[in-house]
């Protein structure tokens, strides 16, 4: 068989890969992450008088999110040591709000081969790539790959997870020799790649969404997560998508293209690891109305465990159970309980203005446009609070149940562990 038509399975032994032991957990059964808080200087724009018992003002339509199973299944003989490669399945979908029922709207899913392979060049110079794979890198269109899938259920892509997504073949190996030595930051690299690859497909969800869709000015795409966070990869989701930001990721890049995007896109972060400085006890007032300081933080800050927030975002902090609070004694501290809702300058408003310029002043006084659009929106996050999620806590204190049920529907599409690992051995 030539070089060109090895199958996955006969490419890794080429590589003398050695099988894994059946019953090594996928990788984010047991992470080794150590969820954060990082308060940051923030500007308090407002507090919104919220009544616990809420009419929905606007629609939330649209629910989004992403679910992944990475897998080791064989290391590769390097020296001394063993360096881990990966399967990892990712799937991201939606939604959809019909009639006060969610019924499956759009799923997209992708097995794809994560291997070090720069790094293991750096060691031995004539490993070659799999070529019957395409490629994950810095090429780009990534989620348009996605939608010309065929047969999903197979791999059909590898990634090289010693060098950043962004970055061409022969720039930074971020995994060298000394770095394929220790397992760990092996398997970070995969967890990392997981992460961003579904963030790149999430934004591909929500585009697809908003292109084929037609919207009303009061409905919504709720994407789970902070709504900026899949925007840093614009450029690697699509090429249509590539000039939505900055080549950094960090500024706008076409206003009208970003607007259209965002104007019907909030975010639900119920694992928040970004708070502002000061300030933010008001959110856990006992008063009747729940009170929701809305903050605007002056730039685009990371978290070390996927929360982002940026400056053409307000992020409202919001106690959405508070009566469970002292129901459940594995969450000793209130602010376990605080979502944040994340909302983008252009779904409150309008399309005319400046919205993304540095001297754009976001005006919430009273009586104001984007107030109102503001305080509808997050009338309608209240009322969302009900059914609540079965989860355990803190999630079940801070996500909507609309998306638990859609994370619950996309996890019912993962293969299990041993499919996956089959696959890589056909």
């Amino acid at each position: 068989m030539e070089k060109s038509e090895l199958s996955v399975g006969e490419y890794l032994r080429r590589l003398n890969a050695i099988p894994l032991p059946m019953n090594v957990p996928s990788e984010e059964v047991a992470p080794d992450f150590i969820v954060g808080v990082k308060p940051h200087d923030a500007t308090q724009l407002a507090v919104m008088q919220i009544p616990e018992i809420a009419t929905p003002e606007v629609k939330f339509r649209f629910f989004v999110d992403g679910v992944q199973r990475t897998v080791p299944i064989c290391q590769v003989p390097v020296g001394s040591f063993r360096v881990p490669i990966f399967i990892a399945h990712l799937i991201a979908g939606a939604m959809e709000r019909v009639h006060d029922r969610l019924n499956p709207f759009l799923k997209r899913e992708a097995i794809v081969l994560y291997i070090p392979l720069e790094g293991l060049r750096s060691i031995d110079s004539s490993l070659s790539p799999p070529t019957t794979l395409a490629k994950f890198g810095h090429g780009g269109n990534i989620y348009n790959l996605i939608m010309r899938l065929r047969q999903p259920r197979r791999i059909d892509f590898w990634t090289d997870i010693s060098v950043r997504l962004s970055e061409a073949p022969g720039d930074e190996v971020n995994l060298g020799p000394v770095e394929l030595s220790a397992v760990g930051a092996v398997r970070r690299a995969a967890r990392n790649r997981s992460q961003v690859l579904l963030r790149i497909m999430e934004l591909g969800v929500v585009w697809e969404i908003i292109s084929r869709s037609i919207f009303n000015e009061d409905e919504f795409v709720v994407l789970d997560g902070p709504v900026f966070l899949p925007f840093k990869y614009a450029g690697l989701t699509s090429q249509q998508l590539a000039t939505v930001m900055s080549s950094s990721g960090e500024q706008i890049g076409d206003p009208r293209q970003a607007y259209h995007l965002l104007s019907h896109l909030i975010g639900a972060v119920k694992q928040v690891e970004i708070i502002p400085a000061q300030g933010l006890a008001v959110a856990l007032s006992l008063e009747p109305d729940l009170r929701v300081p809305v903050y605007l933080f002056s730039e685009m800050i990371r978290g070390v465990t996927g929360d982002l927030v940026s400056r053409h975002v307000v992020s409202c902090f919001v106690w959405l159970r508070r009566e469970l609070n002292e129901e459940i004694p594995l969450i000793w501290s209130p602010t376990s309980g605080l979502a944040r809702i994340d909302v983008p300058f252009p779904a409150i408003v309008d399309s005319r203005i400046n919205w993304y310029s540095h001297d754009f002043h976001l005006d919430l006084s009273d009586g104001s446009r984007s107030r109102r659009r503001l305080e509808a929106i997050l009338r309608t996050v209240v009322a969302e609070r009900w059914p609540i999620p079965e989860e355990s806590p803190p999630r079940m204190l801070t996500e909507l149940y609309a998306i638990a049920e859609t994370e619950r529907w996309l996890k019912g599409h993962l293969l299990p562990e041993q499919e996956l690992r089959g696959l890589a051995e056909a």
